[in-house]
């Protein structure tokens, strides 16, 4: 049930015609400016309607700087189509194919993923803020009221923990400690933490397996 009104909330905001005022972020400008509103967000990536049990979820921070996928600037028809029409997994499939030969970053992370969970078919993402953003410069204080007092942090913990109670995919992974921010707000212990590469900055991509939620 919490997957279907996360799904049909992000339905409604993008077939509305004031989506930032539909999405109730008047009382966020100041930090708001941190993000590119005026681009689609990408809450969720996959055809997380349907049948997703031979897939993994990865869980993110925010989607960057550019929609890799259309490279159109504002709400567009192209990722609006994708939310309000809900694209089934056979349109998706022919995105990621179109996706090998202009930006492979999702295949990268799903090749990645196979290293750990073997047969994982589809990388099905979700956004912790699901704006566009140069980068994560937002307060403490911002991410704090997001996680505690925000209702679509609380939707979206709601969506994730059915996907984790019900099976829903082989496996949850997050490279975000804004994730587990929000995951220790509901006290849920993850198992383990595995390194998947080194970026070419040397940082560590780590990614976190969640136990499925009781």
């Amino acid at each position: 049930m919490s997957t279907s009104v996360f799904i049909e909330y992000w339905q409604n905001i993008f077939s509305s015609p004031d989506p930032i005022e539909a999405m109730g972020l008047s009382a966020y400008g100041k930090e708001l400016s941190q993000f590119q509103i005026d681009t689609a967000p990408e809450p969720y990536y996959g055809y997380l309607h349907e049948d997703i049990g031979n897939d993994v979820l990865l869980l993110l921070l925010n989607p960057g700087a550019k929609d890799e996928r259309t490279r159109q600037k504002g709400w567009n028809d192209s990722v609006k189509d994708r939310y309000i029409r809900l694209w089934k997994k056979v349109e998706y499939d022919k995105k990621e194919e179109e996706l090998k030969t202009t930006n492979r970053w999702r295949d990268k992370r799903l090749q990645q993923a196979r290293g750990i969970i073997e047969g994982a078919e589809f990388l099905h993402t979700m956004e912790f803020f699901p704006f566009h953003s140069r980068k994560d410069e937002l307060t403490e204080g911002f991410k704090r009221a997001w996680v505690n007092d925000f209702p679509l942090a609380d939707l979206t913990f709601h969506a994730l923990k059915d996907i984790a109670v019900n099976q829903k995919v082989k496996a949850i992974f997050s490279v975000s400690n804004d994730w587990t921010r929000l995951l220790d707000k509901h006290s849920i212990p993850l198992i383990k933490e595995v390194v998947l590469k080194k970026a070419w900055w040397q940082r560590l991509f780590v990614c976190i397996q969640i136990v499925p939620i009781q």
